[in-house]
């Protein structure tokens, strides 16, 4: 059923890519409660989505050893034209100690690839 005011044959939902992607180009590097990765954007970000939608979504990431790379996004903002800074909380980048203690090893690959899945919703 068509109502009047609406074209039937025009479509319903008409948005851009649902999704972000580029690559990881730095993160935290030690135990902290505010941990961030920095991120280069090469596909995703158009007229219609901006960088705030991000927050509340997930970055999923390259990581290591079939390590978990999936933080959930608490704030993002802009670093440069296409780079931002993802804010993620407390979930630690770091994977373990290495040579005795005094080095960290990571979860994530630094020019390792993220994507950033976007949902939107509707109200009738």
């Amino acid at each position: 059923m068509c109502l009047e005011s609406q074209r039937c044959n025009a479509p319903l939902i008409d948005d851009p890519s649902g999704r972000i992607e580029g690559t990881v180009t730095d993160f935290t590097c030690d135990l902290c409660l505010d941990n961030t990765i920095e991120i280069k954007i090469t596909e995703g970000l158009s007229g219609q989505c901006s960088l705030s939608d991000v927050i509340g979504a997930w970055i999923y990431a390259d990581a290591v050893e079939n390590r978990n790379g999936a933080y959930e996004i608490k704030d993002a903002k802009w670093v440069s034209n296409n780079c931002a800074l993802l804010t993620v909380g407390q979930t630690t980048t770091v994977k373990d100690f290495s040579e005795g203690n005094t080095k960290y090893e990571y979860i994530l690959k630094r020019g390792g690839n993220f994507t950033i899945p976007l949902s939107k919703s509707w109200k009738a």
